[in-house]
Order: structure tokens, then C-alpha cells, then sequence
């Protein structure tokens, strides 16, 4: 696992691993949200105080900045 974020509300988790990002549900273990951009590859990120924005950066020089639906 390269990194791994617990988000403000106790209940999620994000990581990045294997050029992927995923949110993870804490109670169940589960993942919940899984990035679909391959050709990003995926190798970290910073996410906001609020837990609702994500900054990832990929090998490919750019970043991709994630927002949560309501």
C-alpha cells in the first residue's frame, strides 16, 4: 500500500495502491469506490479537511482532483 487517508467522519478510508485509488467502508471492509482511469496510474494523494476532495497525482505528470457526490 503506498498511502492510506481516514476521512473526517471515522466511517471511511481512501488508499492508493497498484496505481489505483479506492474508498473503503471501516464497518464492513468493503470497497465501496474503485478510480477506472488506467492510463493515470495512480501513485499518491492529499485529501482535504473535510474529507470531500481528493488531489491524486500519476505518473503521467498530472493531477486529478476528486469530488464527493452528495
Amino acid at each position: 500500500m503506498r498511502s492510506v487517508a481516514f476521512l473526517p467522519d471515522g466511517g471511511h478510508a481512501l488508499s492508493v495502491d497498484d496505481h489505483t485509488l479506492r474508498a473503503w467502508d471501516l464497518a464492513t471492509g468493503r470497497e465501496t469506490f474503485r478510480s477506472r482511469d488506467d492510463a493515470q496510474a495512480i501513485l499518491c494523494m492529499a485529501v482535504s479537511p473535510d474529507g470531500r476532495q481528493v488531489l491524486t497525482g500519476g505518473r503521467d505528470a498530472f493531477l486529478c482532483l476528486w469530488k464527493k457526490n452528495e
